[in-house]
């Protein structure tokens, strides 16, 4: 075996790998051994690890010219030893992968940790994307009230590390991420794709560079800062909060104002009308007063004609009041007769002595007379007014009278029965009621017991104008 030359290196080469050592003073075969116990130990640590190219890179780690055989025997013998290990792993199964809690930033967790939060909801809030400790207080804040907050986080295989091309040397674990562009790193995985989708960066790569923690000036700082963000937002809720319940409150107090005033448009509204009503009601006290003094004087007029005597009397209705009434009807009646008598005798006379030329009991020389006649009627009508038996009359008159005028082809309406219930009661007991129904061309048949208007006796012209002096 060649003894190296003092200028070569060692055989995994001075690139500041893993295994580099200083190259050996000389050839000696001790120092041989001692090099192949070394490279077979580093070997088998690289196999445990599961790195496959541990042999080609330690063969192009070695770049001087001077590499005795001993070099190349303690590589031969590492690759042999791979290659056993190797195949021990296939003959023997996978390993068991090592299960483990996620991995997140761990000084960003012992941060908030040490503010108060439990830490299996720190991890939580990391694990769902928080970068920085201000979001994971409000994670852990928004999400305090779940009911599985507090749960187990269940376990994952232990991923192995690889080196990436963010440099640094150390034993190969990666321990960060660099944004190739900025230079930046980052603990986790999380933050990358945060800060990625915050800037649009997509160039990152893995890095055995661990992320420093923040001094304990830092955490105080960032502390004080996230307290007055707290603070802050605080405040901006209150100052929200009481805007809102200015508003609420002008709101309740303009529906109270609309309210008060529907309530008070309301009670003036009955007011009005409880007051028109007691006027209404002093208005009719007052006209029932005026019309018993008006029967009062005309009782007191009837007993000084009649000598302290009324002609009123006691009958099934009780006391009918002295004046022109229905109990006045016999005496009326008697004095229609003898004015119809006189009135028959000189139709009589005027036709040639025939008294059975009309059956009619009375007759009117014209149209003027006529009207003349039924004016009068309704002022004599209109003097009954105890009980309203003038109204009640004058109401059934109206009928007829309408119902001839505004229907003269119903033949009907142009009879009317003696014994018929409103004419008797309320028409023929009266004076004035039949002479009106003759003046119109009425004429009464005792032998069959009504009045019919014949329709050559029929003037509509006369018959209107009763019907609107009637209503």
């Amino acid at each position: 075996v060649a003894a190296p030359s003092p200028a070569s290196t060692s055989p995994y080469g001075a690139g500041g790998g893993a295994g580099a050592a200083n190259p050996p003073p000389a050839a000696d075969p001790m120092d041989e051994d001692a090099e192949m116990q070394k490279a077979l130990a580093m070997s088998m640590a690289m196999a445990n690890e599961g790195k496959t190219d541990g042999g080609d890179a330690m063969a192009a780690e070695p770049t001087g010219a001077s590499e005795g055989a001993a070099s190349a025997s303690a590589g031969a013998d590492a690759m042999d030893v791979e290659g056993k290990e190797g195949e021990g792993k296939d003959a023997g199964g996978a390993e068991e992968p090592n299960m483990v809690l996620p991995p997140v930033d761990t000084a960003m967790m012992n941060e908030v940790v040490a503010m108060g939060f439990p830490e299996v909801r720190v991890r939580k809030a990391l694990m769902a994307g928080s970068s920085n400790a201000e979001a994971v207080i409000n994670w852990c804040v928004e999400h305090g009230e779940d009911g599985d907050i507090d749960d187990p986080i269940p376990l994952v295989a232990e991923a192995s590390g690889t080196v990436g091309d963010g440099g640094g040397g150390g034993d190969g674990t990666v321990k960060s991420y660099k944004c190739n562009e900025t230079g930046r790193l980052f603990a986790c995985m999380a933050d990358v794709e945060l800060y990625a989708e915050k800037t649009g960066r997509s160039d990152f790569s893995e890095c055995t560079e661990e992320k420093k923690p923040r001094t304990a000036e830092e955490l105080a700082r960032d502390k004080a800062r996230l307290k007055e963000r707290i603070a802050q937002k605080r405040r901006e809720r209150e100052v929200e909060e009481k805007e809102v319940n200015k508003d609420l409150e002008k709101q309740r107090r303009f529906m109270g104002k609309e309210m008060s005033k529907t309530r008070e448009q309301m009670e003036s509204e009955k007011r009005a009308r409880d007051f028109r009503a007691m006027k209404k009601e002093k208005e009719d006290a007052k006209r029932e007063r005026d019309r018993l003094r008006a029967e009062l004087a005309k009782d007191k007029a009837e007993r000084k004609a009649r000598g302290g005597k009324l002609a009123g009397r006691l009958a099934a209705e009780g006391y009918n009041p002295a004046g022109l009434s229905a109990s006045m009807a016999q005496e009326d009646a008697k004095a229609h007769a003898a004015e119809a008598a006189e009135l028959a005798a000189k139709a009589v006379a005027a036709g040639g002595g025939n008294s059975s030329a009309t059956k009619n009991d009375t007759s009117f020389a014209s149209v003027e007379e006529r009207a003349e006649a039924v004016d009068k009627c309704i002022e004599s009508l209109m003097k009954y007014k105890v009980g309203g038996d003038g109204g009640n009359a004058l109401k059934v008159l109206n009928a007829y009278t309408k119902n001839l005028s505004q229907k003269p082809e119903e033949d009907k309406f142009r009879t009317i029965k003696l014994d018929n219930n409103a004419y008797k009661s309320k028409v023929a007991t009266l004076r004035g009621g039949t002479r009106l129904l003759q003046a119109i061309g009425f004429v009464k048949d005792d032998d069959r017991g009504v009045l019919e208007l014949s329709v050559e006796d029929r003037d509509l012209d006369l018959i209107t104008q009763t019907h609107q002096k009637v209503q």
